[in-house]
């Protein structure tokens, strides 16, 4: 929670020690339903979160995948998906990465992969305990080149929690 001055932690994950040294930290406020792409420029890459949170009585953990209806588009342009693993400025690409980073069934967690119709894993969380509450998040990548329109781009991305059995 985000408040004044004051920012309280009510996770902390790390696989060492913890250093909030503004180099690579990140924070973020989980609201609303929907993620802005207007304005792409043409000499950076825009990003954008989406978190998830899953609270779920299952015994072996759950499965998070990601899907889209279709590329990102303005009107009749779209922006591809992302094909070489980075989403780069002065490229017209799309893609995602996830705040896992031991994924076996994706690319999520190593490189910008591209957001299919197909769902792809994007977390897994597992474990002895049949109650998990657990968060995460997908960072979103965009660019254009200069012959790719301004615009609003848009599609649909659905997260869908799956128990693991």
């Amino acid at each position: 929670m985000i408040d004044g001055s004051v920012i309280t932690v009510d996770q902390l994950v790390s696989n060492g020690s913890l250093s909030i040294d503004g180099v690579d930290d990140v924070l973020y406020r989980a609201a609303g339903t929907s993620v802005g792409f207007d304005g792409l420029l043409t000499d950076s890459v825009t990003r954008r979160t989406i978190v998830w949170n899953v609270s779920v009585d299952v015994r072996n953990g759950f499965v998070v995948y990601l899907a889209e209806d279709a590329n990102l588009s303005s009107g009749a342009f779209s922006i591809t998906d992302v094909a070489d693993g980075e989403v780069t400025a002065g490229s017209t690409e799309f893609g995602a990465r996830s705040s896992d980073t031991t994924l076996a069934s994706s690319t999520f967690d190593t490189q910008d992969a591209p957001i299919t119709t197909a769902l792809q894993q994007v977390a897994t969380v597992s474990g002895g305990s049949a109650t998990f509450n657990a968060k995460g998040y997908v960072e979103l990548k965009a660019a254009r080149d200069g012959t790719a329109q301004q615009g609003t781009y848009e599609n649909n991305l659905y997260l869908v929690a799956s128990p693991t059995y």
